[in-house]
């Protein structure tokens, strides 16, 4: 197996075998001696304690048993549905058991790529030429000086050759969503539960600069957290429209808090709008966009349904910037309280 350029760890039984399962995310594969003792048991001190348990940390790490013909009758069916296969101890070569193992972490790598980076790693691995941006031409160019040089041996090559541009069609295209582009933005759309996904270039920061501009003209007022991240202030600057603050809250420590409910309230609302100069007439002319910042920056969240209907009574569209909470979509804990959580929309 190592002279298939795979390292090799061996675990000293079944528990260990768990502990190192559990702790080291690059293993490619498992092979599990039977002679653990053929128990069908929910015990993590037998074979089929492992082989559920490794089963239940990860659905598609391949599993195979190392074992002979003459003990397969003693194998539970509930093990044998879950593992990739057997490997016969007495019968297969070690070259075949090699070659078995390698392919079985090539597949296994291959199913766990995203679109987008799968796609990546095949073209930076095919060594073409770069003839199009950015200009290094897949790291050459900085081979020409000795800070280069030092530039180059710093970031790698694998790095270098892999800084392309839109202009490689093989990576699809981000402005017409298509090839693998537009798969990898419909995979993330599913994975983080949203109707449409679509990558932005610059970060977070360029992302609130489209939403304003997608959402308001010249003039129209927004709502906006007093606390607003400064490409919100930007994009209001570049926009032309009206920022109507919301006020969070703050104490004596420092620390940030949410906005409170109270200034979600339409009368609360109205009277922010009446009393702001840069409104025309008396604050009946109504929001085009609210924008609140979740989490605040130290960490607070919002009940997003309470929040939302609040705002809706005044506003029609809502702008979660949750730059620093895109983890929430994937721990219970914080169901509710993200802009995609899965109760109404």
């Amino acid at each position: 197996v190592e002279e298939e350029g795979l390292s090799v760890l061996e675990a000293t039984g079944a528990e260990d075998g768990e502990s190192l399962i559990a702790s080291d995310p690059s293993i490619g594969c498992v092979l599990v001696g039977w002679h653990f003792g053929p128990h069908a048991e929910r015990d993590p001190h037998t074979a089929a304690g492992l082989i559920e348990r490794t089963r239940a940390h990860n659905g598609s790490l391949p599993i195979f048993i190392l074992t002979d013909r003459t003990q397969l009758q003693a194998i539970p069916l509930d093990v044998i549905r879950v593992v990739t296969g057997y490997v016969w101890k007495l019968e297969d070569t070690a070259d075949f058991i090699a070659g078995r193992v390698a392919n079985a972490v090539k597949a296994y790598l291959r199913s766990i790529m995203p679109p987008f980076f799968g796609e990546l790693v095949r073209f930076a691995e095919d060594y073409e030429y770069s003839w199009h941006t950015p200009g290094h031409s897949g790291g050459t160019a900085f081979l020409k000086s000795p800070t280069g040089i030092a530039f180059h041996e710093f970031y790698g090559e694998t790095m270098l050759r892999s800084d392309l541009s839109v202009s490689v069609p093989q990576l699809g295209s981000l402005m017409e969503h298509s090839g693998v582009v537009g798969e990898a933005e419909r995979a993330a759309a599913k994975v983080f539960g949203a109707d449409a996904t679509y990558f932005v270039t610059n970060g977070t920061s360029s992302a609130n600069k489209m939403v304003l501009h997608g959402c308001v003209t010249p003039g129209d007022v927004v709502l906006v957290d007093r606390n607003c991240h400064k490409s919100l202030q930007h994009a209001l600057t570049m926009t032309g429209a009206i920022p109507v603050y919301l006020i969070p809250s703050r104490n004596h420590y420092g620390i940030i808090g949410p906005i409170h409910s109270s200034e979600f309230q339409p009368e609360t609302i109205q009277a922010k709008l009446a009393d702001n100069p840069l409104v025309e007439g008396n604050g009946d002319v109504g929001a085009a966009l609210a924008v609140v910042t979740n989490s605040t920056y130290d960490g607070l969240c919002y009940d997003v349904q309470t929040t939302t209907e609040l705002l809706g009574q005044s506003v029609d569209r809502v702008h979660f910037d949750e730059a620093w909470f895109g983890y929430a979509a994937f721990g219970p804990m914080y169901e509710g309280r993200y802009g995609m959580h899965r109760g109404p929309r």
